[in-house]
């Protein structure tokens, strides 16, 4: 069953303000440059000057380019799925709240479901996984139905995609999707202890669209 979530809770922010809790923010997404690289297949980012300051115009306006899986970015079923929802149409509750970043980096083939029997999970996961662009750590359907057994609700890897670069059938997109657990692909995570966070990662409301880059950030309270 596909589970959907369709409210926030703002409330741990107030609390936060109203009690003076010292915070840390911790960027966890990566840069979106004219260099930014995706998979082969997507359209390079380019940046282009549509207007500048001068004696005519009083501002400068930019144009941009870009795939909607550049650099650090939440995946919406319709990216694998004719039917599915799109960006815009998914709830925003799995986006912000509590997660815990756990270290895979031992990991060398697939991330199975063995692999998270000894962490203490949260309703957001954040792997930390070898990855080097092409070349990086999957994620296998068993353990995403693992994932959805612990309630989880939002899956995030330092990856830039939970399936193999080659696959075909996207196994672990669509156990996502039949378990009602959204994607978040390609986070920065070098700078991060493993541990217990809270993770804001908000889509761009781009309608009709299948993927959307996120500034993620963690908040860690000190």
């Amino acid at each position: 069953m596909r589970r959907n979530f369709t409210f926030i809770h703002w409330d741990f922010f107030i609390d936060w303000v109203h009690l003076g809790v010292a915070m840390k923010i911790i960027d966890i997404s990566h840069d979106i440059a004219e260099s930014t690289k995706g998979f082969p297949s997507e359209p390079l980012t380019t940046f282009r000057l549509a207007c500048d300051i001068s004696d005519d115009t009083p501002v400068r306006v930019s144009a941009i380019s870009l795939s909607s899986h550049a650099a650090t970015h939440v995946d919406a079923p319709s990216h694998y799925d004719k039917e599915g929802l799109t960006i815009e149409q998914l709830a925003l509750n799995p986006f912000v709240g509590s997660c815990v970043v756990i270290d895979l980096m031992h990991v060398t083939d697939c991330i199975v479901a063995e692999d998270l029997a000894r962490f203490c999970l949260q309703a957001r996961v954040l792997c930390k996984v070898k990855s080097e662009r092409l070349d990086f750590i999957s994620i296998s359907s068993d353990c995403i139905a693992y994932l959805a057994e612990k309630g989880v609700i939002l899956l995030g890897t330092t990856a830039i995609s939970i399936d193999k670069v080659n696959s075909k059938t996207l196994p672990a997109h669509h156990a996502c999707y039949q378990h009602g657990i959204q994607i978040v692909e390609y986070l920065n995570l070098d700078a991060v202890n493993p541990g217990v966070y809270t993770f804001i990662g908000l889509p761009l409301k781009l309608v009709g669209l299948d993927a959307s880059p996120v500034r993620a950030v963690l908040i860690d309270s000190i």
